[in-house]
């Protein structure tokens, strides 16, 4: 794919500092600093902020604000399951199946282009952006009508009919978000977009377990999600005094965003399709009950591998875009490094959740989904090659190379389909699971010779980490597994191995940071 042709010009002039003041970030006030008044400088011109965090501030602000956001997340669904029936949650799964796969339909990667682009700071591209965004959720929004009836009838819902084009309220309300969100991402304001994440997370949830305790119905799920997309909404428009969006069009921008997302398109189309084939033949293959609580496993399931998402393109992706103007040598450093810190944190994840996820749903679920534990375990399989996907894929987007992006997801695609059809035939749901895994592997496999022919070298890396954390998944299901073994010793070595991955990820961190400030250091002396 052709280099996109920025303006260098327009990002390298300078710009007066003392025109920046610093305001507090707490969630109710304004979380970045704040532009001079119009007089002082143009405000069409760009966003540059006066301090941006460290990558370390910046990584444990990101998984502060999405840990605290997925308890609220967990506690909100522990309510739930005493509220709700398994079905009602199956048949939100399929609303979720048809909203978000019109997003990524739609999805021309405005968010990752503000992030990477040169000129991603000037208000005029930003705007640009916006306007994209709020025209693609009023799309979203309508094409959601018309979709609803023969969706309702292929899994045989008929409240689907109505269902589908009131949730499709969020994706109208989302598209008018600032794009403050992703100025922040640029900049590594993590600890703004934490309060983001955990505040508007707390009045969804609180609004969904109010309308769930008033209506036990599937609605009042569909009206907790518009309450959250109002709140992130608004809130968005809240972080950074002086930052307001309008309606603004430059044709060049627009151009840029659509060169850029073409390929993002693509890519984020085909990874829908793969990321969500599962629900879809379950859908078809098990009854919804079934599928509902399919989906609260999968939900304990993917919580390392969003923090993991949470980290690569909040943390990792700034960094190796920032690398990748610099030059090939620096981008494979800072891949490697910071693959190896956020991997190390994503197995501990990874082993933390197949030790202790049987347990979690036997002790704080309704008996109606005791059975989540046990689809959980089987998920973590594929759940780990996901998360070696994930941040492979922040290297070649940054890098522009976003056709090579989407060639993973061709190929995860059919795999996946068919292995999940054939593991249903022989093994039932536990074979179905085992096929999602097959369909991720042959996918990482191709991110991987990618990466690889672009001298990006990941293959030992991903080898090593990989036989680390099934070696120990095997052990605990063994020692789980094992009835001569009484309680107390099975929990005593399940619970060593947890704490084994976690201080691995510790090292790895601290490592990190010692690394960090040397070179930090080393900055400065030289400056000097």
């Amino acid at each position: 794919m052709p280099a996109v042709e920025f303006d260098a010009d327009t990002v390298s002039e300078p710009i007066d500092r003392s025109m920046l003041e610093p305001v507090d970030s707490s969630p109710h006030s304004d979380a970045s600093d704040a532009l001079g008044e119009p007089s002082q400088i143009d405000r069409s011109d760009r966003f540059i902020p006066a301090n941006s965090s460290s990558v370390m501030g910046a990584s444990a602000w990101s998984m502060a604000g999405y840990g605290v956001g997925q308890g609220l997340r967990l506690v909100n669904n522990m309510a739930l399951s005493y509220l709700l029936v398994p079905e009602a949650f199956g048949i939100m799964a399929i609303i979720n199946l048809v909203i978000v796969g019109l997003g990524m339909f739609s999805d021309v990667g405005s968010g990752p282009c503000i992030i990477q682009n040169k000129r991603g700071d000037q208000f005029e591209f930003l705007n640009t952006a916006w306007l994209v965004g709020a025209i693609r959720g009023a799309v979203i929004s309508l094409l959601s009508v018309p979709l609803a009836i023969p969706v309702a009838n292929f899994f045989e819902q008929p409240s689907l009919v109505w269902l589908i084009p009131l949730a499709s309220l969020t994706a109208l309300i989302h598209g008018f978000a600032s794009t403050s969100i992703f100025s922040l991402q640029r900049h590594l304001d993590a600890k703004s977009l934490a309060w983001l994440e955990i505040s508007s997370q707390a009045i969804g949830s609180a609004c969904m377990c109010l309308f769930a305790w008033i209506s036990p119905t599937v609605y009042s799920l569909v009206w907790g999600m518009i309450a959250l997309a109002v709140s992130r909404t608004v809130l968005s428009h809240r972080m950074i005094r002086g930052y307001r969006n309008r309606f603004q069009f430059n044709r060049t921008d627009a151009n840029e965003l659509f060169h850029f997302g073409k390929w993002v398109f693509v890519s984020t189309l085909m990874m829908f399709a793969a990321m969500q084939v599962d629900r879809m033949l379950m859908g078809k293959l098990f009854d919804i009950g079934t599928l509902g609580i399919y989906g609260f496993g999968l939900a304990i399931a993917t919580l390392p591998r969003m923090m993991v998402d949470k980290l690569a393109f909040s943390v990792l992706y700034p960094v190796l875009s920032s690398a990748a103007r610099d030059s090939v040598e620096t981008l494979r450093h800072k891949l490697i490094v910071g693959r190896r810190v956020i991997l190390s944190v994503g197995s501990a994840m990874i082993i933390g959740v197949f030790c202790t996820c049987n347990d979690f749903f036997q002790l704080l679920y309704h008996s109606d989904f005791h059975k989540a534990g046990e689809i959980c375990q089987w998920l973590c399989l594929s759940e780990w090659i996901v998360v070696l996907t994930s941040t492979s894929t922040q290297a070649l987007v940054a890098m522009g190379e976003t056709r090579l992006a989407a060639k993973s997801n061709f190929a995860k695609l059919p795999t996946t389909i068919i292995a999940s059809i054939i593991g249903f035939q022989t093994g039932g749901l536990e074979g179905f699971i085992v096929g999602l895994a097959v369909g991720s592997v042959v996918g990482h496999l191709v991110m991987t010779l990618s990466l690889v022919q672009k001298g990006m070298p990941v293959v030992k890396q991903d080898l090593l980490t990989t036989v680390f954390v099934f070696v120990a998944m095997a052990i605990v299901v063994m020692v789980q597994s094992n009835e001569w073994l009484n309680w107390p010793i099975r929990y005593a070595i399940s619970g060593l191995i947890v704490v084994g991955f976690c201080c691995w990820a510790l090292y790895q961190v601290n490592q990190y940071r010692c690394s960090e400030k040397a070179i930090a250091l080393a900055d400065d002396s030289s400056a000097t």
